[in-house]
């Protein structure tokens, strides 16, 4: 787990004929929990302090007052190159090395911790895989990567010396929409599997809502709201909050929701006489077992249907239009019973 007490952190700023300026506060007496296991997301405007926060845990930066806290110690008492060296970090920049291999780069914190080279090697092999990169990738060096590649790699360096804890600063920031939204699934399949305690800065409120167990809303260093997605729909709890999270919160909670769950079976068969066929539905292709409510309905809006087929575990089902907006009320109302929190 965790921690900030009471966190105050300023910069100098410049002032005028170069003399220092009055101090620019970032963090103004910020405290939070980070829970084990869980995904907290830091989501606030430019300026907000989300970056701040972050560094302070891997002593990147020192808090002018307060207390970081990692499982229970003062982080001010860890010897800073053990704390990172046991702390995955991801940054939007990648920061692979060069003159490095893809294993080479992933094999950084590793080898600095002592591992022999067969450990090392099956260790690659297996983060690789993991972000879905071929094993001939292993040799290939950075200026030979996509830029979705380029960032699978840092996601897998660091995960690399399976450190309990992940902080990573916008690592998806710089990509294209479509390869920033696949490495959000990617990781967000990753993360379910592994559960690491990971605080993720973002701007961005469509991959904070896909990926958050609990999301902390900053504004001017302040913290002035936390608490799970569903939480933060049902009730912001200060206007800023609720205009910087605006009407496109809840369409973006419906990523959250299983298409396939939403939709009516029937029968044993596939949609066992409810769907016979896609031509049912004039020809309409049927939504993946993957699909969230927000594919279906952005589907539906492009295609002006009010239904869709769906693979789902029990066949071929349909799912309404209804059933979206059931689903929407439902966790707007819901509260703290979200089962992904």
């Amino acid at each position: 787990m965790l921690e900030a007490r009471g966190v105050r952190k300023s910069f100098p700023r410049a002032g005028a004929r170069g003399k220092a300026g009055p101090a620019e506060r970032a963090l103004d007496g910020v405290s939070a929990v980070f829970p084990t296991g869980e995904l907290s997301v830091l989501l606030g405007p430019s300026g907000s302090g989300k970056s701040t926060l972050l560094r302070l845990f891997n002593r990147l930066l020192e808090p002018d007052e307060g207390v970081l806290l990692v499982d229970g110690a003062d982080a001010r008492g860890l010897d800073p190159v053990t704390l990172r060296r046991n702390t995955g970090y991801a940054i939007q920049g990648v920061g692979l090395f060069p003159h490095m291999s893809v294993a080479e780069n992933i094999a950084v914190v590793p080898r600095l911790l002592g591992w022999d080279r067969d450990r090392i090697g099956r260790r690659v092999r297996e983060l690789l895989e993991a972000v879905r990169l071929p094993a001939s990738f292993a040799s290939r060096r950075p200026r030979e990567l996509s830029g979705g590649e380029a960032q699978r790699v840092g996601v897998a360096r660091a995960l690399a010396a399976d450190p309990p804890v992940l902080l990573m600063d916008e690592p998806f920031g710089a990509l294209d929409a479509l390869t920033r939204e696949a490495l959000q699934v990617e990781f967000a399949r990753i993360q379910g599997r592994l559960r690491k305690t990971v605080v993720f800065v973002t701007h961005d409120l469509a991959e904070a809502v896909l990926l958050a167990d609990r999301l902390f809303i900053l504004r001017e260093g302040r913290l002035l709201r936390s608490g799970s997605p569903r939480e933060l729909l049902a009730a912001a709890g200060d206007d800023f909050v609720a205009d910087f999270l605006g009407a496109r919160f809840g369409i973006e909670m419906l990523g959250r929701e299983s298409a396939a769950a939403a939709a009516e079976y029937a029968g044993s068969g596939p949609a066992g006489g409810l769907i016979a066929s896609a031509a049912d539905l004039g020809g309409a292709a049927p939504l993946g077992p993957e699909a969230s409510l927000r594919d279906a309905l952005a589907r539906m809006i492009a295609e002006g249907r009010t239904a869709l087929p769906v693979e789902g575990p029990r066949g071929r089902g349909l799912l309404r239009i209804e059933a979206i907006a059931l689903a929407g009320r439902a966790a707007a109302g819901a509260g703290g019973n979200d089962a992904r929190r």
